[in-house]
């Protein structure tokens, strides 16, 4: 019996356990739009689809911070745990 394959880096679909994460390039368009245009939720699904999907830190901290900025209680969250953990208090991102 075979070992399952896994897709590659930036390919969408099964396979790898954070490709749920991962959205089509169609809904990344859709999801920017609404997210400049300041929806919250939409800017926290573009930081997990970059952030845990496709492993790009920088691009995903920058959608954190637009979420969290527009007061997305997902990313107040994990700011405030993530400043917790790193000895901060600012309450700034």
């Amino acid at each position: 019996m075979g070992v399952p394959s896994c897709n590659a880096p930036g390919q969408h679909g099964g396979g790898h356990r954070d490709s749920a994460l991962r959205k089509s390039d169609a809904e990344v368009m859709r999801l920017k739009k609404k997210a400049v245009a300041g929806d919250g939720n939409a800017a926290w699904t573009l930081f997990m689809h970059y952030g845990l999907g496709l492993r790009d830190e920088k691009t995903a901290e920058r959608w954190l911070q637009l979420a969290y900025r527009l007061g997305e209680p997902n990313a107040q969250r994990y700011i405030k745990v993530r400043r917790a953990a790193h000895g901060e208090s600012s309450t700034t991102p």
